[in-house]
């Protein structure tokens, strides 16, 4: 989080080797963590020029598109910020278009990369009071972490990514509370109450090494859920 340092750093870094398009890429999102929103802009246009033109080899091809996608997913962000919603909800498209699969021979890109671009862009969507599309890049989102759980990543891994989850359960329920209609505030309460199931599975996981997988089954909180929905429905 110490953005000033970081500016230091990759500007050093960038004085030595000009054309490392991963060097403007995190000077571009030192730069927004200050709020210099036009040399942000700058660094990322730099970072989108510099990006090698991938080849027809799939590992190549995947990680190009990869890094085009974060660059287009923050141009996007500062295009809201700056008043361009249509150009940045162009950019989000775009984004998302990188990073599905072209064809058979391209290797499946990590959905934690869709996790990364649907989360930057439920919360801008979010803030521009776009409700609806908030709501749809959340649940991609959820939808991506679960996959990438589902890989069976390492316990720091599975740490940082039900606190994504918990984030994007935090700002569905704030957006869904934003609507006084009934079926609005129950599905809050659903939500709010699946993320207590999850990080209560997670808890338990240091007894149950099976727990924090268990956290992810569609059906586990499905019982707690109709408790709920008939409560609701009784007031």
């Amino acid at each position: 989080s110490d953005f000033a340092a970081a500016k230091d750093l990759f500007v050093r870094e960038i004085d030595r080797a000009p054309f490392h398009h991963e060097f403007h890429y995190w000077l571009a999102v030192a730069y927004a963590g200050l709020g210099d929103w036009e040399r942000a802009r700058k660094e990322l246009e730099t970072a989108l020029e510099t990006i090698p033109v991938p080849d027809l080899a799939a590992n190549e091809m995947s990680s190009a598109l990869r890094k085009r996608a974060a660059a287009t997913a923050l141009l996007a962000q500062l295009d809201f910020m700056e008043g361009h919603t249509d150009r940045g909800h162009q950019r989000f498209v775009e984004g998302e278009n990188m990073l599905a699969p072209k064809r058979e021979s391209m290797a499946m890109l990590d959905p934690v990369d869709l996790v990364h671009l649907h989360s930057i862009a439920a919360r801008t969507y979010a803030n521009a009071g776009m409700r609806d599309r908030a709501l749809d890049h959340v649940h991609k989102a959820r939808e991506n972490l679960r996959r990438a759980l589902g890989h069976g990543p390492s316990v720091p891994v599975w740490e940082s990514m039900f606190q994504q989850w918990s984030d994007l359960d935090a700002l569905q329920v704030k957006l869904l509370l934003a609507d006084d209609a009934p079926a609005s505030r129950e599905s809050a309460l659903s939500v709010a109450e699946s993320a207590k199931g999850r990080l209560l599975a997670w808890l338990a996981r240091m007894r149950d090494r099976n727990a924090g997988y268990d956290a992810l089954e569609p059906g586990r909180t499905d019982e707690a859920i109709a408790r709920l929905r008939a409560w609701a429905g009784e007031r």
